[in-house]
């Protein structure tokens, strides 16, 4: 009885700061033969018409919901805090309000601009804000000594053990490149041309 105090606090609070009321519910989490027999489409109907007469409903199967229309706020939040959480064949029913969009009069229903905030990203930036400096870009990393080790190695495609195997580790090995000039150049060998039979005409 409390929660239910409590929602209809709330509920108030809210109708009272929008300009709108809230008079739409929405109830999710309906058994999916509801909407299939119109002897449960009435039981359920007749839950939210303890609260009033002037209802009407809108039922969207694909989303197992029910949309339900009141004439004014109070029955309508009176409804969603009884209703809300009860069981109904075999689920637990949730109800939510369908809150109104509500449009400023003075606007002209288009999408403001966002806030210029980080225009300052564009490279080079056109206005930069105050304390932007400009990052250089550091050289690219070249490890001479390892290039050097690497030509002292042997040519000709041998293998060469870098790192010995231990337990936790594995072996590294290095295979060289063999050199274009020692590799025996390929002989292509012509595909022969098959024989032709004359015609003896």
């Amino acid at each position: 009885m409390e929660d239910e105090n409590n929602f209809k606090n709330d509920h108030l609070l809210n109708s009272e700061e929008s300009d709108q009321e809230e008079t739409s519910l929405v109830v999710s989490n309906i058994n999916s033969e509801v909407f299939s027999s119109p002897e449960l489409k009435e039981e359920i109907e007749n839950l939210f018409r303890e609260f009033s007469e002037e209802i009407t409903f809108q039922y969207f199967k694909s989303f197992h919901r029910l949309r339900v229309n009141f004439a004014n706020s109070e029955p309508a939040a009176e409804a969603c805090a009884k209703i809300h959480l009860r069981e109904f064949h075999n689920s637990v029913l949730k109800c939510h309000f369908i809150r109104p969009i509500i449009l400023n009069k003075k606007s002209n229903k288009s999408l403001e601009l966002p806030k210029p905030t980080k225009q300052f990203l564009i490279s080079p930036p056109s206005s930069p804000p105050l304390g932007w400096e400009q990052i250089e870009e550091s050289e690219p990393i070249f490890n001479h000594e390892l290039v050097a080790a690497l030509s002292n190695l042997t040519s000709g495609g041998e293998i060469h053990e870098i790192h010995a195997a231990s337990e936790n580790q594995p072996a590294i090995y290095v295979h060289t490149a063999i050199d274009q000039r020692q590799r025996p150049k390929l002989e292509f060998v012509q595909t022969r041309c098959p024989e032709r039979k004359s015609n003896n005409l």
